[in-house]
């Protein structure tokens, strides 16, 4: 290698070196967060909020066994909510400080010789900390503050401060029901119209109705009223004594009772005015009158009768399937699948139809669902067209290793619905229409097959 060359690439490497220590001592450093104390807002065991200018006080203390559960305890002794009491809780121990002021002797320019606020926090260890704010900054971007007993003023980031600036009425809880809907065992709505319904939960997705009828339940109707009520909170207390009578809680629209095991909560709920939205309520857990902003509870608790029931009665598999019998006024009709899952008619004799035709069939007939429920009782079956029926349908089959048998009878037709019945059941409901009229004409179609076409060797002869 010629001299001159290793002269050059030493300097190359030398500048390659230097250029990276130049990085090194020049480029972007994390910003250190600026800090007033160390404190984990996990440890705020009691905090005080004190507005200084009306001399108006409130304290809040954390439960020791649920560190999410917070109580107002002065002036006087309520529920907290527990999301904004974890929020002042946290601007308390961890400030949001934008700048750090040099210490001065007079604070009276940053408002801090007569504070507006004072926020002050205790920890496990019994360590107490107070915060002060005085005015805010000139471009109304944070307030001056301080510790108390401190020189060095601070600019605390005005979110970070309205976090702290919280009254009674913004840290109390409002949510006017404690609930898991997936706990809830019994429902019971008692409406001003529309008559009660009492709903018992028989598993995770399904309820079973004993008002107003013995009826399997509607699971999505049911599950969006609890969601609805445990989400339902006050924006307004009404602080008068007549409030209850005046905003008609004494009268309700809807008395809500939410069974959990043996125990019950209860959210009564009331319209004055049924032309406009404004909507009241109490309850057990916060026995005072209440204006509530989205009342969707109340609209899902005044929902017609028929609402809260299952109108999906019968949903099977046609492959499932393997026999079927159609009755249509007194002729049966015997279906069965036989081998390669093919189906034919086996009763009565003469009578045939396509693989394809009976798949059709019954394709429609394993979907049952309810237009209306007419009749409950069921005892006028003779005026309704079903005793004796125009058609009656029985379908067996397989589920894994269950036997299923459903069996329903067709009865008057009434617009573009007919009146069905099942076996076992007793309400007479309004179903589609389709399954009379393919039903009938299933039947005159096996009645009636098409000749077979003639083969070419008999065309021949």
């Amino acid at each position: 290698m010629k001299p001159w060359l290793k002269t050059v690439l030493a300097i190359a490497f030398l500048a390659g070196v230097a250029a990276w220590v130049g990085l090194k001592e020049t480029g972007p450093k994390e910003e250190k967060k600026l800090t007033v104390w160390k404190a984990d807002p996990k440890d705020v065991k009691t905090f005080t909020l004190k507005d200084l200018k009306t001399g108006v006080e409130l304290t809040c203390e954390r439960d020791p066994k649920d560190p999410d559960a917070w109580t107002i305890t002065k002036p006087q002794r309520l529920a907290a909510d527990p999301e904004t009491a974890n929020l002042v809780a946290q601007h308390l121990a961890q400030p949001e400080i934008e700048r750090q002021l040099e210490p001065l002797a007079d604070l009276a320019p940053f408002g801090l010789t007569e504070p507006s606020f004072k926020g002050s926090f205790t920890d496990k260890k019994g360590r107490t900390h107070t915060i002060l704010l005085g005015r805010k900054t000139p471009t109304d971007t944070a307030w001056f503050a301080m510790e108390e007993g401190g020189k060095a003023p601070f600019t605390l980031a005005s979110w970070s401060a309205d976090n702290l600036r919280k009254s009674v009425a913004d840290l109390r809880d409002k949510r006017l029901v404690l609930l898991d809907p997936a706990n809830v065992s019994k429902l019971v709505i008692k409406r001003k119209t529309g008559g009660t319904i009492v709903a018992n939960r028989k598993d995770a997705d399904h309820w079973t109705l004993e008002q107003p009828a013995n009826a399997a339940g509607d699971r999505f109707t049911i599950d969006a009223l609890l969601n609805d009520a445990k989400g339902l909170k006050g924006t307004e207390v009404i602080d008068d004594p007549v409030g209850y009578s005046r905003y008609k809680l004494d009268q309700p629209t809807a008395v809500i009772e939410l069974w959990t095991g043996k125990d019950k909560q209860t959210l009564t709920l009331s319209k004055p005015k049924p032309g406009k939205d404004d909507t009241y309520a109490s309850s057990s857990r916060l026995p005072f009158t209440w204006k509530v902003s989205n009342p969707q509870v109340l609209t899902d608790a005044t929902k017609s009768a028929d609402d809260f029931r299952d109108r999906l009665l019968l949903q099977r598999d046609v492959d499932n399937l393997t026999e079927a019998e159609l009755t249509v006024h007194g002729v049966r009709y015997a279906m069965k699948k036989g081998p390669k899952d093919v189906w034919t008619v086996t009763e009565p004799a003469g009578a045939k139809a396509a693989d394809q035709d009976i798949h059709d069939l019954l394709f429609e007939l394993v979907y049952v669902r309810a237009e209306g429920f007419p009749d409950d009782a069921g005892k006028n079956l003779k005026a309704e067209g079903l005793k004796p029926p125009a058609v009656t349908v029985v379908m067996r089959g397989k589920e894994g290793a269950k036997v299923t048998e459903d069996r329903y009878d067709l009865g008057l037709a009434k617009g573009n619905q007919v009146l069905l019945k099942f076996a076992d059941r007793p309400p007479v409901i309004l179903a589609r229409k389709d399954l009379l009229d393919k039903s009938v004409r299933f039947a005159d179609l096996a009645s009636h097959p098409k000749p077979e076409p003639e083969s070419t060797n008999q065309k021949k002869k």
